[in-house]
C-alpha cells in the first residue's frame, strides 16, 4: 500500500450497543493493550508481516501509531457488516482464520474499540480482493462517538492487499509505554507461543523484530490434570534473561492469549511469563476479567499456581548451586569449607538465599574486588540480623532493573543503612501524626491523655511537628530561665509544674497549659527560638488567649539576656479549636496563614491541632508517596508503645503479661 486517501463519499454505520460498554473497552486492560489487539487483528487476517511504527515529535511525545500488515484486508461489504456489530464476530463460529491457515485470537469483535486505548482517532485504510478486483476503503472512528464509524465508498486500486491502522491524538499516559526500551520484550512475551507455532510470521515493533527466542533463557511445560468437561490443561513457563513484567496469560488450547492475571507467586530472582492453556478459557472468555473469582476458572488457575510454585522452588535450588559454584571458582565466596554446627548451617543457608537473590546486581559489577567486598559485607550483615535483612533485601531486589540501577548509583553516595534509616524516620513521623489524632480526637484517649506529663513529654522529643528546622533543636537553659521569668503574663506561676496534679470536679485528671521551648544557634550571635503554648482542649483560642501570648512574646523577646544577640522568635499557641475572632486574626491579608502578630524578630502563630497535623502531612506527602508508606492506627499505637510507653495513659498502654 502506498499512501492514504479518503473518499468524500461516506457511509455511516451505528453500533447497536450502549456507549458505556464501548467506553470500557477503550480503557487499557494491560500495558500496550491497544497495540497488541491491532497486531492480533492483523494476524487473524492471515498477515505474515506486521510492522508497528511509532512517530515521535520534537518534544519526545508520540504523534501517530501505525500498524501495517499484509493480511487479506477488509472489503467494503465486510466493513458495513462487521463495524456495526459487537459480539457477533465471524471468528466466534469458525475458530480459525478465513482461509483456515491459523487459529484466531479474538472472538467477541472487541478489538477495533481497544485501539482507542491508544488514541482518540483511529483510521483503517484497507485494500482487499472483492469480486475479482481490488478495492480500497477508509474507515474512520472517533473516541468521542464510539457508536459510529464512517466508511468510505470502495475505490479501484492496484495497491498491495493489506491494512494500515493509523491512530492519532495519542492519549495522555500512553506515549511512555510506546517508546519504552522494554516494549518489544513485553510484546515478545505475549506473542511467544504464537510465533513459535507459526514460524513464517514476522512481527516488528519500531525497528526491532519481536523475537522472544532471543530473550528466553529457560522453558518448561507441565501437564495439569483436571476433572473438567474441557479436559486437561498445561502450563508453559518461559524465564527471560532480562526484566519482563511478570504475568500469567490465560490461553486457549492452541496457545492464544485471551486474558491476563498476575502470577500470584514470589520468585525474586526470576523474570518470567506463564502460559496457562485450557480449552475452557475460550468458552468463558467474556468472564476472564473475574477469572480468579469464577467458580469454574478459579480451581484451574490455583492448580497452575501450585505448579508454578513448585517450578520456581526447584529452579531456585538449581540457580543457587550454579551461582555459588561460579563465585567459588572466582574466589569471591566469603565462606571456606563446610559448616560444622547447626548455627553455621542456618547462617550459610540464609546467606546463600539472599546472595543468590542479589546475584544479578552483584554480578553486574565486573570488578572482582568489589564483588568480593560486597559478598563479605552481606555475610557480616546476615550474621548480625538474618531475619530483618532477608526481608529488606527481598523488597529491594524485587525492584525492576531501572530501579536497581538507581539504587546502585545511590549506594555510591551513601549506605544502605542510611537509606533505611531515612525511610524509618519518615515512617515514624507518619505514625506519630496518626498517633496524635488518636490521642487528641478519640474520646477515650482524649479524656485521659492530654496532660503535661504525657503529651508535653512526647512533643518535646518530636519538635519537627512545628517545623522541620526544629528537628535538630535543643533545650536551652537560659531560654527556659527567661520563659519562667515572664510566665506570669500567661496567668500562671510556673512554666510546666510537675506537681501537684490538676484534678477536675469529678476527680479525673485535668489538662494544664504546657510549654515547649527549643533553640537553634545559627551562628555565634544568631539564634532561632521556638516556644509552643499548648492550651487545654476545652479552651478555644480567642481574644484573651491571643492578647496573653502577644504580651508574653514581646516581654520575652525584649529580655536583656538576649539583647546583645540577633534572635528570631516563633511563638505558637495551639489548641483543638479557635473562635471566630481568632480565626479572623489568623487569616489576615499579607501574612502567612496562622500569623496573628508580627513584630521585629517576633512572629506569633495561632493554629489548631488539625492544621498542625495537616501541615506536617503536606511536608511529608512527596516522600510518603514515593516510599509507599502507609500508616495505620495499629502501627501508630505500636510506635507510641515502643517509644513512649512510660508516658501513655491506660487506654493505650500495652497489656502486662499475665494481666
Amino acid at each position: 500500500m502506498t499512501g492514504v486517501r479518503t473518499s468524500t463519499q461516506m457511509a455511516k454505520v451505528a453500533v447497536t450497543v450502549e456507549v458505556d460498554h464501548l467506553e470500557k473497552l477503550t480503557h487499557p486492560s494491560r500495558r500496550l493493550a491497544g497495540v497488541s489487539e491491532l497486531i492480533w487483528n492483523a494476524l487473524d487476517a492471515e498477515a505474515d508481516r506486521v510492522s508497528v511504527r511509532v512517530v515521535e515529535n520534537a518534544l519526545e511525545g508520540v504523534d501517530v501509531v501505525e500498524v501495517i500488515d499484509n493480511g487479506h484486508g477488509i472489503t467494503h461489504a465486510a466493513a458495513l457488516h462487521d463495524f456495526q456489530l459487537l459480539g457477533g464476530s465471524w471468528k466466534r463460529d469458525r475458530g480459525k482464520s478465513k482461509n483456515d491457515k491459523r487459529i484466531v485470537h479474538g472472538s467477541e469483535g472487541e478489538g477495533r474499540w481497544r485501539a482507542f486505548a491508544l488514541g482518540d482517532m483511529v483510521r483503517w485504510v484497507s485494500v482487499a480482493e472483492a469480486d475479482g478486483r481490488r478495492e480500497k476503503i477508509t474507515i474512520t472512528g472517533l473516541r468521542s462517538t464510539l457508536k459510529e464509524f464512517d466508511i468510505s465508498e470502495p475505490e479501484p486500486t492496484d495497491e498491495e492487499v493489506g491494512t494500515i491502522v493509523i491512530v492519532e491524538n495519542i492519549r495522555e499516559g500512553t506515549a511512555g509505554a510506546l517508546v519504552a526500551d522494554d516494549a518489544v520484550d513485553h510484546l515478545g512475551a505475549e506473542f511467544a507461543l504464537y510465533l513459535e507455532m507459526y514460524k513464517d510470521v514476522e512481527v516488528n515493533y519500531r525497528t526491532f523484530p519481536v523475537d522472544p527466542s532471543v530473550a528466553a533463557k529457560y522453558r518448561q511445560t507441565y501437564p495439569i490434570e483436571l476433572e473438567t468437561a474441557h479436559g486437561e490443561a498445561s502450563l508453559t513457563v518461559i524465564e527471560w534473561s532480562h526484566d519482563v513484567r511478570r504475568a500469567m496469560l490465560l490461553c486457549d488450547q492452541g496457545g492464544m492469549p485471551l486474558g491476563e492475571i498476575p502470577p500470584g507467586i514470589h520468585a525474586p530472582y526470576f523474570d518470567f511469563t506463564a502460559y496457562l492453556r485450557w480449552a475452557g478459557f475460550r468458552e468463558y472468555e467474556p468472564e476472564l476479567v473475574v477469572a480468579e473469582l469464577h467458580p469454574v476458572l478459579q480451581p484451574v488457575i490455583e492448580a497452575a499456581k501450585d505448579h508454578l510454585r513448585t517450578h520456581f522452588k526447584n529452579r531456585a535450588t538449581e540457580v543457587e548451586a550454579e551461582v555459588i559454584e561460579e563465585w567459588k571458582q572466582q574466589q569471591v565466596y566469603p565462606y571456606e569449607g563446610e559448616p560444622t554446627t547447626s548455627t553455621q548451617r542456618a547462617e550459610r543457608e540464609v546467606f546463600d538465599i539472599v546472595a543468590v537473590t542479589a546475584s544479578r546486581v552483584l554480578n553486574s559489577n565486573a570488578d572482582k574486588t568489589s564483588r568480593k567486598l560486597s559478598l563479605r559485607l552481606l555475610q557480616q550483615a546476615i550474621e548480625r540480623s538474618p531475619g530483618s535483612l532477608h526481608r529488606v533485601l527481598q523488597e529491594v531486589l524485587d525492584l525492576p532493573k531501572a530501579r536497581l540501577a538507581e539504587l546502585e548509583r545511590l549506594l555510591e553516595r551513601t549506605t544502605l543503612s542510611a537509606i533505611i534509616s531515612a525511610a524509618r524516620i519518615v515512617a515514624d513521623r507518619l505514625d506519630f501524626l496518626r498517633a496524635l489524632e488518636v490521642m487528641l480526637y478519640e474520646p477515650a484517649t482524649k479524656k485521659e491523655l492530654l496532660e503535661r506529663s504525657q503529651l508535653h513529654r512526647m512533643l518535646a522529643s518530636e519538635p519537627w511537628v512545628f517545623g522541620d528546622e526544629y528537628a535538630l533543636a535543643v533545650d536551652d537553659e537560659s531560654l527556659t530561665s527567661v520563659l519562667k521569668k515572664h510566665v506570669e503574663l500567661l496567668g500562671r506561676a510556673e512554666l510546666a509544674p510537675e506537681e501537684p496534679e490538676v484534678l477536675r470536679e469529678d476527680d479525673s485528671r485535668g489538662i494544664v497549659d504546657v510549654m515547649l521551648a527549643k533553640a537553634i544557634q545559627m551562628s555565634v550571635q544568631q539564634h532561632e527560638h521556638l516556644i509552643v503554648e499548648l492550651k487545654r482542649p476545652s479552651v478555644k483560642i480567642g481574644a484573651e488567649q491571643l492578647t496573653q501570648i502577644e504580651r508574653y512574646a514581646t516581654a520575652v523577646a525584649r529580655d536583656e539576656r538576649f539583647s546583645k544577640t540577633i534572635t528570631n522568635w516563633s511563638f505558637w499557641i495551639v489548641s483543638n479549636e479557635m473562635d471566630d475572632h481568632a480565626e479572623m486574626m489568623a487569616a489576615q491579608v499579607g501574612r502567612p496563614p496562622g500569623v496573628v502578630f508580627q513584630g521585629q524578630g517576633i512572629c506569633v502563630w495561632a493554629k489548631t491541632w488539625s492544621q498542625v497535623i495537616d501541615d506536617c502531612r503536606q511536608r511529608l506527602k512527596f516522600v510518603e508517596a514515593n516510599l509507599e508508606i502507609q500508616s495505620t492506627r495499629d502501627a501508630a499505637v505500636d510506635y507510641l508503645r515502643q517509644t513512649y510507653e512510660r508516658f501513655l495513659p491506660k487506654t493505650l498502654a500495652p497489656e502486662k503479661a499475665g494481666a
